[in-house]
């Protein structure tokens, strides 16, 4: 899974790690695009350490669904995930499951089905994450008080 169209921001500096297009590559050579969902606006981000969290499982244990994000729709520079997005790639679809202003980062859980979202505290205060279980079939989100203490961080997913 490769994420495309890097962009150049306004001051001129390319914009590494986010794209337009997730381009779905199969073992025998065959690919799949798939745009950013129609009317979302921003571009795809990959799930990196954009707000320090680290490497988290973002392929689903059957390797049919993948967790990315979207930056800003309203911040053409910006590189921080702020939408979470279930791509389908066996069916080419991607759904936006959640949103958080400051950054986010997922990884699955083991069900598969639910994504347990890191994200900044109220107003993107570092060194505060909230810790919210996103249904991703329902997007219903739950959030799970007093997981992460203040001033600790999640380094990694399972």
């Amino acid at each position: 899974v490769w994420i495309a169209g890097d962009r150049v921001t306004p001051d001129g500096l390319i914009s590494v790690g986010v794209g337009e297009t997730v381009l779905v590559v199969a073992g025998d050579g065959d690919t799949t695009s798939i745009p950013v969902p129609a009317g979302a606006g921003g571009r795809w981000a990959w799930l990196g350490s954009q707000i320090g969290m680290g490497t988290m499982r973002t392929l689903s244990s059957d390797g049919a669904k993948l967790l990315l994000t979207l930056t800003d729709p309203n911040d053409s520079s910006s590189t921080i995930p702020t939408r979470l997005v279930v791509v389908d790639i066996e069916k080419g679809t991607a759904d936006i499951v959640f949103e958080a202003p400051g950054g986010l980062e997922a990884f699955w859980a083991r069900d598969d089905r639910t994504a347990i979202v890191l994200h900044s505290g109220a107003g993107g205060e570092v060194g505060l994450t909230s810790v919210t279980a996103v249904d991703t079939v329902t997007a219903v989100a739950t959030t799970i008080d007093d997981a992460v203490p203040d001033g600790f961080e999640v380094i990694a997913g399972p």
